[in-house]
């Protein structure tokens, strides 16, 4: 799988209106996105989406507000303050479902 099928499969994943990059050593591709959980009572909230797609080994990395999957669940261990579990549950729920069907894409 290359490195442009890889970015092919991130846009196809995010959807429509994503802003796309290229870097000498990688492709940054960003889009904000609107989430509403029943676990936050209906409200809901916007949130920035950044995939980094690597050329030298074509790793996909991904960060919601600037948080990557495993930075999020440090934050669901240790949370500052009881809301923020709601918050940081569904923006880790978020990466998990976008990394499927990135992963499906290819």
């Amino acid at each position: 799988m290359g490195v442009k099928e890889r970015v092919e499969a991130v846009k196809k994943a995010l959807g429509c209106n994503v802003h796309n990059t290229e870097y000498p050593a990688f492709y940054e591709l960003n889009k904000r996105v609107y989430l509403c959980s029943s676990e936050c009572g209906g409200v809901g909230c916007h949130i920035d989406v950044t995939v980094y797609v690597y050329k030298r080994n074509g790793r996909i990395t991904v960060y919601v507000n600037g948080w990557t999957e495993r930075e999020l669940e440090k934050r669901l261990e240790n949370p500052r303050y009881p809301d923020d579990v709601c918050c940081f549950a569904c923006m880790k729920d978020y990466v998990e479902t976008l990394m499927n069907q990135i992963y499906e894409n290819l």
